[in-house]
């Protein structure tokens, strides 16, 4: 007899319940940014989850699926022992993931639904690589299913437009020597849409200065440089945003400097002097 036939023959209300939860959201709320795909301007982190204590649980599993694209399977974890009652935010990869974790990405200006469900185990399940829902679903039946229970977040895609900086953000300059350029594109997902870049807050370093005038407001996409000469010392901040002019919150691109004396090779925010050694990889000449 299968241990899913055994438990099948208990009563459910006999059973231990199992509640799952998050401290980033609640059942049928948003997910954080954090935890969706970075096509879509996330981090691609698994989110904090949280499962009460079952007895005689041999292990735990957790499933997440998308509702809204016919169940499509997201992430898979497995063999999580029965100590283990807590998933810290962007834990994966940990134990073993059939499925390795994939972030929310809907389609632009929509919502989709993705359900969490975690399993007390009474035996150790055989799962397939890359295992579809009924696949996983199949392989915790016949594992037996003490009991589960699913939480639901929510993710709406409501950003088209977008705006990122190459080399990345922070940066670090010699003061009285040019700087490598800085290439800012803006983009958007809705093909020939004109899109505004408009400074938020902050002022570029005395001495750089923007290929444009803000506001900028073209087809995209199109690029702006950053370039010049940096002249005075000290830490500069700076926001742009890339507005195509639809009802969400436009995207924004924060971007540091730090503009120091010539001389030492500072470790400082983790990069080299921009017109020393150039981009992290030092592959430009020594001027």
């Amino acid at each position: 007899m299968y241990a899913s036939q055994l438990y099948a023959e208990i009563p459910y209300a006999d059973n231990p319940l199992v509640i799952i939860l998050s401290s980033e959201f609640a059942d049928g709320a948003e997910m954080p940014l954090s935890t969706c795909d970075p096509s879509i301007g996330g981090s691609g982190e698994s989110p904090q989850l949280s499962w009460t204590a079952v007895p005689t649980t041999v292990e735990y599993a957790i499933k997440m699926i998308d509702l809204d694209a016919g169940n499509a399977v997201q992430w898979t974890c497995i063999h999580i022992p029965p100590a283990v009652l807590l998933l810290a935010h962007d834990a994966s990869p940990i134990y073993t993931e059939p499925n390795a974790y994939l972030g929310p990405a809907p389609p632009i200006d929509t919502t989709h639904h993705y359900e969490f469900t975690v399993y007390a185990l009474a035996s150790i399940p055989v799962v397939p690589a890359l295992p579809t829902d009924a696949q996983f679903s199949t392989a915790m039946s016949l594992a037996g299913i003490i009991t589960s229970d699913t939480l639901t977040g929510i993710v709406f895609n409501s950003q088209s437009e977008t705006i990122v900086a190459v080399p990345a953000s922070p940066y670090v300059c010699t003061i009285g020597m040019p700087i490598a350029p800085i290439t800012i594109t803006v983009n958007d997902a809705n093909a020939g849409a004109t899109v505004t870049t408009r400074l938020v807050s902050g002022a570029l370093p005395a001495g750089l200065s923007l290929s444009v005038a803000l506001p900028h407001a073209a087809v995209v996409p199109y690029n702006m440089t950053i370039t010049g000469t940096p002249t005075t010392l000290g830490l500069s901040a700076i926001v742009y945003s890339a507005d195509d002019g639809d009802v969400h919150p436009p995207p924004q691109l924060s971007l540091s400097f730090s503009v120091i004396p010539g001389g030492a090779i500072p470790l400082v925010m983790g990069q080299l002097p921009l017109s020393i050694f150039g981009w992290r990889g030092g592959r430009q000449r020594i001027r």
